[in-house]
């Protein structure tokens, strides 16, 4: 069955019982690599030592720059499909929805250029620190919309953004926006 998981959660899975091994918001400036280990350099001039190093840090990785110097990044942006929100679900909401966005993540576009990214994420088991259950929603603007860059965003930019989903999806299944109504813009 499709299974969708919260980044959280996942997060916390693959750190699980690795608290001193595992470092977040510690950005690198390089490695060196010997036969018994690798030492890893932050950019604030600290050094770590480990068996393995897994760089996992997107395409301007500073680990992959060093593998692999000769490598040229083409760049692809990919303009408001980063917009991202979730919409809180329940079981009423769920059986009115479309069965195909419980068994799949879904991409949808219409032809007016609007594409829309749903993923839904129910927990098998709920219980303390597991994430309620929601759909993830990315995209569904209209073409041309303005998303400023993450730098320029102030505390109205997400209800600004919110509204441009709404007007995206204007005319889509009733479910559908009534999921993007139930985003919840300040989380």
């Amino acid at each position: 069955p499709h299974t969708a998981i919260d980044r959280a959660t996942f997060r916390a899975i693959l750190s699980s019982e690795l608290d001193d091994c595992v470092r977040y918001e510690a950005p690198v400036a390089g490695f060196s690599a010997a036969a018994d280990g690798v030492e890893l350099r932050l950019s604030d001039g600290q050094t770590v030592a480990g068996d393995v190093l897994v760089g996992a840090d997107g395409i301007g990785s500073p680990v992959r720059r060093q593998l692999m110097p000769q490598v040229q990044i083409v760049p692809a942006p990919v303009g408001a499909l980063g917009l991202f929100g979730r919409s809180p679900l329940n079981d009423e909401l769920l059986a009115q929805l479309p069965e195909v966005l419980s068994a799949a993540f879904v991409i949808a576009r219409d032809d007016r250029g609007v594409m829309l990214s749903l993923g839904q994420c129910v927990p098998r088991e709920a219980g303390p620190g597991v994430a309620p259950a929601y759909m993830m929603l990315s995209g569904g603007v209209l073409p041309g919309t303005m998303v400023p860059e993450p730098t320029a965003w102030d505390a109205r930019t997400p209800h600004e953004m919110l509204d441009a989903m709404r007007a995206g999806v204007s005319g889509w299944h009733p479910a559908i926006r009534g999921l993007v109504d139930r985003i919840e813009p300040d989380k």
